[in-house]
């Protein structure tokens, strides 16, 4: 509590706790906690991260100008050490394990240079290639997916297709494909928030114009999408509600490029999912405003969710009808 009004020393102690979260030692939560000076503890986080951030890049940097074993393993550590303590920062009122999974949802790590400056896209550029060179795995059928890795891997790249000229560089660098290669994992993940965090990315990407690098009317893609229509029937404030848009995106290209070969039950069984999330979105605005999300992002989504309903609700009709007429042409009716 000395430290409070030197920042310097506040700083020290910081840094000092952080290191002691990433290592296997036994701390007692009260002291995770800034409660005594939770409003220090904030002013100071975009410190705290972007010194952690930094150090990673240097390392990074090291790491890819070495070519002894012992000395690129020495930077990998130094790459590992930097994130960890990073991502240790990820909530507002306390330090975290780097291990808490919660941190892959609801870690807040947004940092300024120390002149107030906001960070340009391209000086991420070298943690997206350190975690694809460290994600990479076989792209074929049978590759495995790792929840945890590839997890974190997709919630990050969700994140930065906000933005366009991220789209452009993840498009340029082969994110794209690698996040489609991660499909048939996801898949038999069901009723997970990978799956929508996945189709939210590639509806925001289809949105920018930019093409997807692959077709969506597959089987394995209709599975996803129905699966994460299931989940989000638990919808909460836990859930990125302004993504919903994107996530409705992404289901219409598989609906406009559906063919014959989609099983007849499809499209009225994915219009009672939709139907279901639509409820359950209008019962929970009140909460979900309540929990911080705006309501202009609240009545978008139920916006593009109403859409995806009517249409989906005329394609059965007409399928509906059409199948009659057929069974009435081939009875003789």
């Amino acid at each position: 509590m000395a430290c409070c009004d030197r920042e310097e020393l506040y700083v020290k102690y910081g840094k000092a706790m952080a290191h002691l979260c990433i290592q296997p030692v036994k701390i007692r939560e009260d002291l995770l906690v800034f409660s005594w000076n939770d409003n220090k503890f904030a002013s100071t986080r975009s410190r705290f991260i972007r010194d952690a951030f930094m150090a990673g890049r240097t390392a990074y940097d090291q790491l890819k100008n070495v070519q002894e074993d012992d000395a690129r393993q020495k930077h990998q550590d130094s790459v590992c050490t930097a994130l960890r303590t990073l991502v240790v920062h990820g909530q507002y009122n306390q330090l975290s394990r780097p291990d808490d999974e919660d941190l892959i949802w609801d870690a807040g790590l947004q940092w300024r240079h120390s002149d107030g400056r906001e960070p340009g896209c391209e000086e991420f550029d070298w943690l997206i290639d350190y975690l694809d060179g460290n994600t990479a795995h076989d792209t074929g059928p049978d590759a495995s997916f790792h929840f945890s890795r590839d997890s974190c891997y997709i919630r990050l790249i969700c994140a930065l297709t906000k933005n366009d000229e991220w789209i452009q560089r993840l498009s340029r660098d082969g994110h794209l494909e690698r996040c489609y290669s991660l499909v048939d994992g996801v898949c038999r993940k069901p009723y997970s928030k990978i799956g929508f965090y996945l189709l939210v990315m590639f509806g925001r990407i289809k949105s920018s114009g930019t093409d997807l690098p692959f077709g969506p009317a597959q089987e394995r893609w209709r599975l996803l999408i129905a699966n994460t229509w299931t989940f989000l029937r638990f919808i909460g404030s836990d859930i990125d509600v302004d993504g919903i848009p994107a996530f409705v995106e992404a289901t219409r290209l598989n609906l406009t490029a559906s063919d014959d070969g989609v099983p007849r039950e499809w499209f009225p069984g994915l219009c009672a999912k939709v139907h279901t999330v639509l409820d359950r979105l209008q019962e929970r605005q009140a909460i979900l405003v309540d929990d911080g999300i705006a309501q202009a992002v609240i009545d978008a989504a139920l916006s593009s969710i109403q859409g995806l309903y009517d249409d989906l609700s005329c394609m059965v009709m007409q399928r509906n009808t059409s199948q009659k007429e057929e069974e009435d042409r081939d009875s003789g009716l």
